[in-house]
């Protein structure tokens, strides 16, 4: 794909993991099995049904987060969806009316998915999820997705060169109605970012290097390009960081956060009432050969997944910008085979813990934050329960994953240990979705519609 390493291609570069000490805490894996072609996952695609998608660890203890887990249900690459899978739960249906986007890499860029799929969580128990599935809309690899405030539109980024972008209404029910598509004004789109009053979106594009913004009209429709800025400059690594890479926006209050994977470099911007996009002096600096691609900021501290060294780098606002306080591998597993190199991608924060999804090794690792100390620690790592880990989104109490090469996402909740403490985070149930590379997820509406169709998805 256009924006990063291809999973093919990780397996031919050279892994840049130092080996870590006997004490790394174990990963938790579930038992695996000799993968071959019949092992791949069938394309399904959605049809206005609902499924019931069985629920792992049915009746399992949860053991501590340094300690491997049991057997998780089927191993990565069998289809998972509807297999005899296990979970505990509280059996209280909270989510249900959450709505749930899924975009993912089509043909073009040699995936299998049809486009962006809606799906609302209709019902919940101890047993199983019911997840209302709709009719996907068709379109080229919408590999990013950005929700708007009012919970009533997503705008996708197709990763195509020339790019496209999409504003797609998103209903009460959880279908999803395309409202426009405009061109993105770069190639290679990746990542998308709505300002925080609603009436601009921004698009960052890895293969052009280039920022674009766009205003957002009051039915959710976008204008043509309102202002473009390019990214330039160069790093050490002369495949991936030939020249600027844009790769995610984020709002920091009135500033505009822009990582270049290509200088090791987050770019600071202001937007203007008009959509003009302004650069600010003095770009936060990562370490060199860093390649930062995602960034989340929790109160006064930001972490990066640096996907060319494998680390999170850990910056603290201070009075003169943003400085870095820490810097750790967003990986414990050691003496990794020399094929194999790991690639963070996905952060979140729940709480005082950066999650990090890292591909090539295919986990999920949790790095305590000490916000009084500006300490940053690899406390435990799990099993992503699929291949190529893309995306990492969290909601209150659960983590969702795309697993791009296995055609599923894999979502995660935390068990409380038995001594009441923190616990650690078990599989829930998982999502069959062809090629799947972002997830967005949508509260409820307090008018969902009644008249659906349904299938159940066992948990």
């Amino acid at each position: 794909m256009p924006d990063d390493v291809t999973p093919d291609e990780a397996n031919t570069r050279e892994t840049s993991l130092d080996e870590g000490s006997s004490n790394t805490p174990p990963v938790d894996k579930p038992a695996t099995k000799e993968s071959s072609a019949d092992d791949s996952p069938a394309t399904k695609s959605p049809a206005d049904q609902v499924e019931a998608i069985e629920r792992r660890s049915r009746g399992t203890a949860a053991a501590p987060a340094t300690e491997p887990t049991a057997e998780l249900g089927a191993p990565a690459g069998e289809p998972a969806g509807l297999a005899d899978q296990q979970v505990t739960d509280t059996g209280v249906d909270a989510e249900s009316g959450i709505r749930i986007v899924i975009g993912g890499y089509t043909g073009e860029l040699d995936g299998h998915a049809a486009g962006l799929s809606g799906y609302r969580w209709n019902a919940s128990n101890a047993e199983e999820v019911e997840v209302v599935a709709f009719d996907p809309i068709t379109l080229p690899s919408p590999t990013w997705i950005a929700a708007h405030p009012n919970g009533s539109q997503v705008y996708t980024v197709s990763e195509t060169t020339p790019g496209q972008v999409h504003a797609v209404q998103v209903t009460d029910s959880g279908d999803l109605v395309l409202i426009n598509s405009v061109a993105s004004g770069g190639d290679g789109g990746c990542h998308t970012a709505v300002s925080p009053d609603g009436r601009h979106l921004v698009v960052a594009h890895y293969g052009s290097g280039s920022v674009a913004t766009f205003g957002i009209g009051e039915h959710g429709a976008l204008s043509e390009v309102l202002d473009r800025a390019e990214l330039a400059g160069t790093g050490p690594d002369p495949v991936r960081q030939e020249a600027g890479h844009a790769h995610q926006a984020v709002f920091d209050g009135d500033v505009l956060l822009i990582t270049n994977l290509g200088n090791d470099r987050i770019h600071r911007f202001t937007l203007g009432d008009d959509g003009a996009l302004t650069e600010l002096d003095s770009p936060i600096v990562l370490p060199d050969g860093s390649g930062p691609r995602h960034l989340v900021i929790t109160g006064e501290h930001m972490a990066v997944a640096c996907e060319l060294s494998a680390q999170v780098w850990l910056g603290r606002r201070g009075t003169s910008g943003w400085g870095e306080v820490a810097v750790v591998a967003s990986s414990g597993q050691d003496h990794l085979p020399a094929d194999i190199r790991v690639h963070p991608s996905g952060i979140a924060v729940v709480g005082d813990e950066v999650l990090v999804a890292n591909r090539g090794n295919d986990t999920v690792a949790v790095l305590a934050l000490d916000r009084a100390t500006d300490a940053l620690e690899l406390t435990s790592e799990f099993d992503s329960v699929g291949a190529w880990p893309r995306d990492l989104m969290a909601t209150d109490g659960r983590i969702w994953v795309a697993n791009q090469v296995d055609d599923l996402v894999s979502v995660f909740v935390r068990r409380p240990d038995n001594d009441g403490g923190r616990g650690r985070w078990e599989l829930d149930f998982q999502i069959p979705s062809p090629s799947p590379a972002c997830v967005a997820i949508i509260p409820p509406t307090t008018n969902p519609s009644a008249a659906l169709t349904t299938k159940e998805i066992d948990r």
